[in-house]
C-alpha cells in the first residue's frame, strides 16, 4: 500500500477501507504494473466516493483479479459520480455487471460515462435503451461510441439519431455502420470544410431513407463517407448533384452505394450512375434462414440477363450456411463495370462487388470463372479488414471453391498458382511489419488458401467447419479465453480456433498443418 501514490493517505484516513483493499487477493500478493492503475482508481474512489468503493468491492470481478476491460469499467464507475447521482447503482445492477466484465462491457461503461460528462443532452436517452440489458453486443458498443462522439462534437446529429426507432429497439451491424459513418462524414478530412460536412451529416440523418435501415441504406451512407474521406471538396460536389440534393430515396440508395468505387476509378461515370443512364439493374429478394430478407442486385452497362444473379444467390445462401451467422449485410450487389483497378478482375468495395464486364459474357473462356469471382467477393462480407491479409484472401479463395463444390461438385483443390517468393506464411509475414500487414501482396492468396485447404482435408469437413466458425467469432469479438490479442486475426487465432476443445489427435493434426503451411510459430 505504501508504494501506491495515495496508499498512505488511505491507511491514515480510512483504515477500514484500506484493509478491504489490502485484502483483495491481487493486492495482497503484490501489485504489479498492470494492476497499479486499477488500485489507484479504487483508492481515488475510496477517498471521494466511499459508497462507490464499497459497492465495487461486492463484485466478484473486482475480487478475483483485474483485466484491462475491468479497469476501463472501474474508471468510468469511479468518475461517474462527479457528473451524475445514482448512475453507478444503475450500472452495477445490470445483469452483465455481476460476474465478469468483458471488453465490450468495459467500453459500454466508458462511453456512458463520457456521454454523461460531454454529451448530457443525449445521455438520458442512451441510459433508457432497453438493449443495454441483458447484454451488449459489439454493434451496440459501436453505436454508443459514435452517438457519444456525435453528441460531443457535432451539433444536432446525435439528437437526430437517438430518438429513431431503429436506434431505440436494438442495433444491427448495418445500423451501427450508419451511425459511425454519419459521424465520420461530419468530421471532415478537410477541417476547413467541417461546417459544411456537419450540416450535410444532419441533413442525411433527416432524409426519409434513414427512417429505417434496410436494403442499400447503410451501403449508401458508407459510400458517401468513403467519398468524403478521399476528397472532401469532391464529396461536396457530389452532394450537390440534383439526384442527392433533393433527398435520397430508398431506390436511389442502390445507386449511391456504387459511387465511391466508381468515382475512384472512373469519375466520368458518376453522373451516369446517379441518373441511371446506360445502367441496367436486375433485382431479386431472397429469404435466408438467419439473415431474413436480403435484396440482391446486378448492375450492368448493357441490357441483358445472365445466370450471374443465380450465382449471387447461391453464394449468399452458401456463405450464410457454412458460417452459421447472418450475412453482415441485407443487400448484396454486383456491378459489371470497368471502373476497377487496372488488371483486377473483381473487387469488394464494401458497398458492392465490382467485376469486369467480360465476366458477364456467357460462353466465353472467362465466363467459367464468374461463379468463383462472385463467391470470392461475397466471402469478403465475412472476412475482411485483417492486416495479415492471408486470412481474408485465403479464406475467400477457399470458400469460393467450397461454394462451387456445393453447387456443381467441383473438386476441393487449390486454384491459385504457388507463391514463388515465399514457401510459408511465416516467410511472407517476415517481409512486413504488424503495422503494415500483408495487404496487397499476391502471395496472400495461394499461401492462405493452402493453409485452409490443408486444414479442411486433414480435419474433415465437419471439424473444419466448426473451427472456421470459432475463428469468425474471434474476428467479431476479442476472446478472453485465448492468449491472442485483439480481433485482427493472426496465426495465434487460427491455432486457438481449430484446437479449441479438440482431441489430442485433432490438435496434433492442426499443429502439423500449421508447421507445414506457416512454419514455426512466432
Amino acid at each position: 500500500m505504501a508504494k501506491l501514490e495515495h496508499g498512505v493517505w488511505l491507511e491514515s484516513n480510512a483504515p477500514a477501507l484500506a484493509v478491504k483493499l489490502r485484502d483483495l487477493p491481487w493486492v495482497a500478493d503484490g501489485v504489479d504494473e498492470n494492476e497499479r492503475e486499477t488500485a489507484e482508481l479504487l483508492i481515488a474512489s475510496a477517498r471521494q466516493h466511499p459508497e462507490v468503493f464499497a459497492a465495487l468491492l461486492t463484485k466478484p470481478w473486482i475480487v478475483d483479479d483485474v483485466t484491462p476491460a475491468e479497469t476501463d469499467a472501474i474508471y468510468g464507475l469511479t468518475r461517474t459520480p462527479l457528473f451524475s447521482e445514482g448512475l453507478v447503482d444503475r450500472l452495477l445492477e445490470m445483469s452483465w455487471a455481476q460476474e465478469n466484465i468483458t471488453p465490450q462491457q468495459g467500453k459500454t461503461i466508458g462511453y456512458l460515462y463520457r456521454a454523461i460528462r460531454w454529451a448530457p443532452d443525449i445521455s438520458d436517452e442512451l441510459l433508457e435503451y432497453g438493449w443495454l440489458e441483458p447484454a451488449v453486443t459489439s454493434d451496440e458498443v459501436v453505436a454508443l461510441e459514435y452517438l457519444y462522439k456525435a453528441g460531443r462534437y457535432v451539433d444536432n446529429l446525435a439528437e437526430k439519431l437517438v430518438g429513431k426507432p431503429w436506434v431505440e429497439d436494438g442495433i444491427t451491424s448495418q445500423e451501427a455502420s450508419v451511425i459511425r459513418n454519419l459521424y465520420l462524414i461530419a468530421r471532415a478530412q478537410d477541417e476547413s470544410l467541417e461546417a459544411e460536412t456537419n450540416a450535410i451529416a444532419v441533413e442525411l440523418a433527416d432524409m426519409a431513407f434513414l427512417d429505417s435501415i434496410e436494403g442499400a441504406d447503410s451501403q449508401a451512407v458508407e459510400s458517401l463517407r468513403k467519398l468524403e474521406r478521399d476528397n472532401t471538396a469532391q464529396f461536396l460536389e457530389v452532394m450537390d448533384h440534383p439526384v442527392i440534393n433533393d433527398g435520397i430515396t430508398d431506390q436511389e440508395t442502390k445507386l449511391v452505394a456504387l459511387l465511391w468505387g466508381t468515382n475512384t476509378y472512373k469519375p466520368e461515370y458518376v453522373d451516369d450512375v446517379l441518373t441511371q443512364t446506360g445502367i441496367f439493374v436486375e433485382e431479386k429478394t431472397i429469404q435466408l434462414p438467419l439473415s431474413g430478407e436480403v435484396l440482391l442486385a446486378v448492375f450492368r452497362h448493357r441490357d441483358q440477363v445472365t445466370p450471374a444473379m443465380d450465382y449471387l444467390e447461391h453464394s449468399a445462401t452458401f456463405m450464410e450456411d457454412v458460417m452459421a451467422n447472418p450475412l453482415p449485410a441485407n443487400y448484396l450487389a454486383v456491378f459489371f463495370t470497368d471502373a476497377l483497378p487496372e488488371g483486377v478482375g473483381g473487387k469488394h468495395f464494401g458497398t458492392y462487388i465490382g467485376a469486369q464486364p467480360h465476366f458477364d459474357v456467357v460462353g466465353t473462356a472467362r465466363w467459367k470463372h464468374t461463379p468463383f469471382v462472385i463467391a470470392h467477393e461475397v466471402a469478403h462480407r465475412y472476412w475482411s479488414g485483417n492486416k495479415w491479409d492471408w486470412t481474408d484472401e485465403g479464406l475467400a479463395v477457399f470458400l469460393a471453391t467450397l461454394s462451387e463444390n456445393r453447387r456443381t461438385g467441383f473438386p476441393v483443390e487449390a486454384r491459385k498458382r504457388p507463391c514463388v517468393s515465399a514457401q510459408t506464411i511465416g516467410e511472407l509475414e517476415a517481409r512486413y511489419t504488424e503495422e503494415t500487414g500483408t495487404e496487397g501482396d499476391s502471395c496472400n492468396y495461394p499461401l492462405g488458401e493452402a493453409l485452409f485447404l490443408d486444414l479442411y482435408h486433414s480435419l474433415g469437413e465437419e471439424t473444419f467447419t466448426q473451427g472456421l466458425r470459432r475463428l469468425y467469432a474471434k474476428e467479431l469479438n476479442d476472446d478472453p479465453a485465448d492468449d491472442c490479442e485483439g480481433t485482427q486475426l493472426r496465426i495465434c487465432h487460427v491455432v486457438a480456433a481449430f484446437k479449441d476443445g479438440a482431441s489430442k489427435n485433432v490438435a496434433s493434426m492442426v499443429d502439423e498443418v500449421v508447421m507445414r503451411r506457416y512454419g514455426p510459430l512466432p
